[in-house]
């Protein structure tokens, strides 16, 4: 049996990249500290990807990234890969309009639900929505066609994760154990001898984490976490939690933790401690309030990338490991060798990003982090 070959994401983007906090792993890059006063952003407002400030910042940091590439000319032109209609395409967008570019976007997804279709946004926008993620390969040729990633007046912006990285539909439920095991750990560490087994927290986790509870959890993981240790905690009933969301009583994340907080006392100790933390972190506005899931969330995500044989089945990869999309790291080849700048986004927030001690030997970030390369639909 041939082995698979591996790779990590610094051997495509190098240190064009930057996850949530917006300070790109390249320091030669700005960050968003350094340009607040140039935007006119509010001091410490960290946007979300689907935001147009989020575009903004992107937009001046890619600027740059042109220059340090060594493209002396402005870019006219974006090509947007990811997984998401919400985010991605919202970025993607917003991009187009923050930088006065024409833009392609391709989205996939190949879960049972997926759709195919090409359609314009705006003017000078379209997207490709696929099944397969092997469509990335004609979507690239359609593009060079028209001049789409042909030469260095083309940006390509990247997303990493569940497109670039554990591709959706096919192997982002590994990404999702890690972040299920996560929440595990952690609500060990700071429940009592009534928190559920494993197996029974995997499903509250599930539940927690369906697009029913966004109105709760914004699909922030965060808040997925932490409100599935509270309820496996035995602190609340998922069915009564369930039926407040549905009926609406519950207005997001802040007013959940902002009411918890007023029964605090009713809250073991070790969860009184964590629920003061959170709430300090949500009342600051922090998108990112638990930090100790965050760094758990690091371990487990790194301890699933690159773990197997080379010669493990194809099977055995997409199952058990955190695996690089084989079809989108092809095209990016592709792309860099016809000129084009290459940039990665993902909206993991910088503690579940970074060893938090980077002295531990080992400890390395997640785009340093190796794994195995897999194509193919399941």
């Amino acid at each position: 049996m041939t082995g698979f070959s591996s790779g990590t994401l610094d051997d495509v983007f190098g240190g064009f990249l930057v996850y949530r906090n917006l300070i790109p792993v390249d320091d030669r890059l700005p960050t968003i500290g350094d340009l607040r006063s140039k935007l006119g952003m509010a001091r410490d407002r960290l946007p979300r990807k689907a935001e147009p400030e989020y575009a903004s910042v992107i937009g001046e940091i890619l600027r740059e990234a042109r220059r340090l590439s060594g493209t002396a000319s402005d870019a006219s032109r974006l090509v947007f890969v990811g997984d998401t209609m919400h985010n991605d395409v919202s970025a993607f967008s917003n991009l187009c309009q923050a930088m006065g570019w024409q833009g392609r976007a391709f989205i996939a997804d190949e879960g049972p639900s997926a759709c195919r279709e090409t359609r314009a946004l705006a003017a000078g926008q379209n997207l490709t929505v696929s099944n397969q993620w092997s469509d990335v390969a004609s979507f690239v040729e359609d593009g060079l066609l028209d001049g789409f990633g042909c030469d260095e007046g083309t940006m390509i912006v990247v997303d990493i994760d569940k497109t670039l990285l554990g591709a959706r539909g096919r192997n982002d439920q590994v990404i999702d154990r890690a972040r299920r095991q996560a929440a595990y750990e952690v609500a060990r560490d700071h429940a009592d001898e009534s928190l559920a087994a494993e197996d029974a927290f995997a499903r509250i986790y599930n539940v927690v984490n369906g697009s029913a509870f966004h109105p709760l959890t914004g699909d922030n993981q965060d808040a997925v976490a932490y409100v599935s240790l509270l309820v496996a905690g035995g602190m609340i009933d998922l069915e009564e939690l369930t039926a407040s969301v549905a009926n609406g009583q519950i207005d997001g994340f802040r007013a959940f933790v902002n009411d918890l907080e007023t029964r605090r006392s009713q809250l073991t100790d070790a969860l009184a401690q964590l629920q003061q933390s959170v709430y300090v972190q949500v009342k600051a506005g922090n998108p990112t309030p638990f930090s100790s899931f965050r760094q758990a969330e690091y371990r487990c995500t790194t301890g699933l990338m690159g773990h197997l044989s080379n010669d493990a089945s194809r099977e055995t990869m997409l199952d058990e490991e955190i695996v690089i999309t084989e079809e989108v790291w092809m095209a990016i080849k592709r792309w860099k060798a016809q000129g084009c700048v290459i940039f990665g986004l993902s909206d993991k927030p910088d503690e579940a990003c970074f060893p938090p001690d980077t002295r531990v030997e080992g400890g390395l970030p997640i785009h340093l982090a190796r794994t195995h390369i897999i194509g193919g639909r399941r």
